[in-house]
């Protein structure tokens, strides 16, 4: 009898985990592509701000999705201190590493689409045009008129100044977490023994792994690449702007049904240690 439930648990175990690759290889997919696609186009007159905003939007999400992200991996990395809840250690080191690495790669995705910006540039503000009346000569035959690039990098400069900002000191300010957050880890491993010991050991090498990480994405955010993206008329704008909302609905389901199955397979594995422990016994 005990036998058949672990068989039957196995399975369970093993159809879920399926499920769960699935969905997220789906969802990285997605978002990959998103991000590609807003990366490659860029604002012109005619769109004026459509696809900056776009990017703005999309930044944002993936911003919001972090917090998620941290908020399971703090309840992950607590359930590692908590060995009555049963679950198994590798299965919650394995959580971690995943939800570690779908963090690096949104704070990355931001960091792209923001160095994808169009950068502020310098444009005559009036240019000038000369009357072709050749019997006007002799008489003041120019003509100032207002100059439409001016115009639109005023209003795109306006947004991109803005974003980068924000990018730049949200940076600074993990940064200035991750060096108070080592700080704190050194002092407590002090005093630690064992099992605790270890736990802050591996979160000090996590933290120092970051601290490199985020030196490095402060770096490459001062280089953009908006020189790499094209310019999209008004159709391809309106394009874009549907392709986001279509994309952006499925990718929610997606991220929600990976955060369910998550939780989902770490109770499965847990019942499955459990029963194989009753028949070692």
């Amino acid at each position: 009898m005990l036998l058949s439930q672990i068989r039957l648990r196995e399975a369970r175990v093993e159809s879920k985990t399926q499920l769960l690759k699935a969905t997220d290889a789906r969802l990285e997919q997605g978002i990959g592509d998103l991000v590609a696609l807003l990366q490659s186009a860029n604002d012109t007159p005619e769109t004026r701000t459509r696809v900056t905003l776009l990017k703005e939007q999309v930044a944002k999400a993936l911003a919001r999705s972090i917090g998620y992200y941290r908020t399971k991996r703090q309840e992950t990395r607590a359930a590692m201190e908590r060995q009555d809840l049963g679950y198994q250690p590798e299965d919650l080191r394995r959580g971690l590493a995943a939800l570690d690495e779908r963090i690096e790669k949104r704070i990355a995705q931001i960091i792209e689409l923001t160095r994808s910006l169009a950068v502020n540039q310098e444009f005559e503000k009036y240019l000038v045009e000369y009357d072709e009346d050749h019997s006007r000569w002799g008489e003041d035959n120019k003509h100032y008129r207002r100059n439409e690039d001016y115009n639109q990098n005023r209003r795109v400069a306006a947004i991109t100044d803005k974003d980068r900002r924000q990018v730049a000191e949200a940076l600074a300010k993990n940064m200035e977490e991750l060096d108070r957050r080592e700080r704190d880890l050194v002092s407590r491993m002090a005093t630690a023994t064992g099992t605790a010991k270890e736990l802050l050991e591996e979160d000090l090498v996590d933290v120092r792994r970051r601290q490199g990480i985020r030196a490095q994405q402060a770096s490459e955010l001062r280089v953009p690449t908006a020189a790499a993206a094209a310019g999209v008329d008004l159709d391809r704008a309106r394009e874009l702007q549907a392709l986001v909302k279509d994309m952006s609905d499925d990718l929610k389901e997606d991220f929600f049904a990976v955060f369910r199955l998550y939780n989902e397979l770490l109770v499965e594995r847990r019942d499955l240690a459990r029963l194989k422990s009753q028949l070692a016994k």
